[in-house]
């Protein structure tokens, strides 16, 4: 049977779960196609739950992302929330 390769990988990414080894595999794949001249075979990193929503599935009662004081100083800085 032939393979066929993954164009878009989802993954869980937010501030405090960046799987950095993961998107490193990823570019390097990636850096390998393009010295193939296969540029059409890069795979696209696509984060999901970047507002932290998966922890609540790691058995936090609060999300970590939303709680984070770090954070929410920045969001105040620049007037968001």
């Amino acid at each position: 049977s032939k393979r066929i390769a993954p164009m878009v990988i989802q993954n869980w990414f937010d501030p405090f779960h960046q799987d950095k080894a993961f998107r490193r595999r990823v570019e390097s794949i990636n850096e390998e196609q393009d010295k193939l001249g296969k540029v059409d075979k890069k795979i696209l990193y696509q984060g999901y739950s970047t507002l932290g929503n998966q922890w609540k599935y790691q058995g936090y009662e609060d999300n970590p992302v939303m709680t984070s004081r770090m954070l929410l100083a920045i969001a105040k800085k620049y007037g968001v929330s």
